[in-house]
């Protein structure tokens, strides 16, 4: 049954039509770790072969007995296979309800401070990258967690697909309250984003933007932890200008958000330092552009 779970989402609903998604959830409380183990496999399955699919799943309750394994496992395999079952489960076209897999967070958090295993790990991050784009409760959920600090650390990681979804986690702590940002600057996130400004792949350059456009429109002293480092601010003014059109835009959306919140001194010292940032053509497509002191940056329309 686990492997026609695998299979076409015709094979799929056949064993759905016959009842199977309820056994299965009820086959995640058996006493053999072995069977819980092919009841993890096929409610994977069929969680990642659609969201329809998936939101039967979480309303037939698969979430809770899942997340007793993955806590209470002391096996690799068995935490690792869990792990993705409840990756398929956070995730697709629509998200699922969030109200719904919320539970989710802590367990997705004890996992990426834990686990070093890359596999886990991309499960992991990724499902908590959806999970933590939510209002500032969800993200207090998440740092409450202590996972902060796991994921700056998983910033020094070569895998791209631990390190994206690490970045958009991050990202969205960041656009929480001032507290919940300051969160994320003491543990050490901006050396580590600031690594990465220059990264080959564009995706981590976006992400890197966004998440440091949050800071600057953040409080003055949240600004100048970045604006007060002539080696950052120097590195973000390349970036609006030497770059492709994508990231030039997202920098000098890191710059605009400066004028939110910033101090008149912060602005000005702005202003001297992005003499060489250009209004070019390429750069200007569906932009505005505002006036500081004479000095033209770009906005994003809204």
């Amino acid at each position: 049954l686990t492997n026609i779970a695998s299979g076409t989402t015709q094979q799929i609903q056949t064993i759905i039509d016959k009842g199977g998604i309820p056994l299965f959830i009820r086959l995640l409380n058996s006493k053999f770790p072995e069977v819980a183990e092919q009841a993890i496999w096929a409610i994977g399955n069929i969680a990642g072969d659609g969201a329809n699919y998936r939101d039967m799943i979480l309303k037939f309750g698969g979430l809770e007995p899942l997340l007793r394994i993955i806590d209470n496992a002391q096996k690799q395999t068995t935490i690792k296979h869990g792990t993705w079952a409840l990756s398929n489960l956070c995730r697709g076209k629509p998200l699922p309800d969030s109200r719904i897999v919320s539970p989710s967070i802590p367990t997705l958090c004890r996992v990426i401070i834990n686990s070093e295993d890359p596999e886990v790990l991309t499960d992991a991050t990724w499902a908590l990258s959806y999970l933590s784009d939510g209002n500032d409760k969800t993200i207090q959920t998440v740092i409450d967690t202590e996972v902060v600090p796991a994921l700056i650390r998983h910033l020094d990681t070569e895998v791209i697909s631990i390190l994206i979804p690490c970045l958009r986690t991050i990202g969205n702590i960041l656009t929480g309250s001032e507290e919940q940002t300051s969160t994320v600057i003491k543990a050490g996130a901006l050396p580590k984003l600031f690594k990465h400004i220059n990264h080959d792949r564009r995706a981590v350059r976006r992400e890197v933007c966004w998440s440091l456009s949050n800071i600057t429109a953040g409080s003055p002293e949240q600004l100048q932890e970045i604006i007060g480092n002539q080696e950052y601010l120097q590195k973000l003014l390349a970036l609006c200008t030497q770059d492709c059109t994508e990231i030039k835009r997202e920098a000098v959306w890191v710059i605009c958000n400066s004028t939110n919140k910033g101090r008149p001194d912060q602005i000005f010292l702005l202003c001297q330092a992005s003499t060489c940032l250009l209004y070019t053509s390429d750069a200007a497509d569906d932009l505005l552009c505002v006036d500081l002191g004479g000095r033209r940056i770009i906005k994003k329309k809204k």
